[in-house]
């Protein structure tokens, strides 16, 4: 008698107790059918949730990214900010009141007269830069 096929094994297997419902495994085991399809429907739940995670956790990942970059690009925007007013002070700093074109006057009320032209702010920044590049 040549060997039954798993087909024939499964078909056989159907139609005698206790095998009835049974299919053969890879190992030849037997496995009931009913049991191991709602094994697998319910791994293939699991991994779907764990799927919809990953998705969910790389979503809130990139939009940490994304968070963090535009404070980078704010912190670095800051730096070339203080960049500039550091070389600006360097620059006033040097400066000497008889041969600059720039200088700090201390308690101006008392050692300008009225109608000196005392730059601050941005009007300073800008005699500053102005004057810088004419070197």
């Amino acid at each position: 008698m040549k060997p039954l096929t798993r087909y024939e094994l499964c078909e056989d297997a159907n139609r005698h107790p206790p095998y009835a419902g049974m299919r053969p495994s890879d190992d030849g085991e037997w496995y009931a059918k009913d049991e191991a399809d709602a094994l697998i429907a319910e791994l293939e739940a699991e991994l779907r949730e764990v799927n919809a995670e990953a998705d969910r956790e790389e979503i809130r990942a990139r939009a940490k990214i994304r968070e963090l970059e535009t404070e980078r690009d704010a912190a670095r925007a800051d730096a070339e900010r203080n960049r500039v007013n550091a070389e600006r002070y360097e620059w006033l700093r040097r400066c000497h009141w008889s041969d600059s074109p720039l200088c700090v006057v201390s308690v101006p009320k008392e050692n300008t007269i009225l109608g000196a032209y005392l730059p601050s702010g941005e009007l300073l920044d800008a005699a500053i830069d102005a004057a810088r590049s004419k070197e």
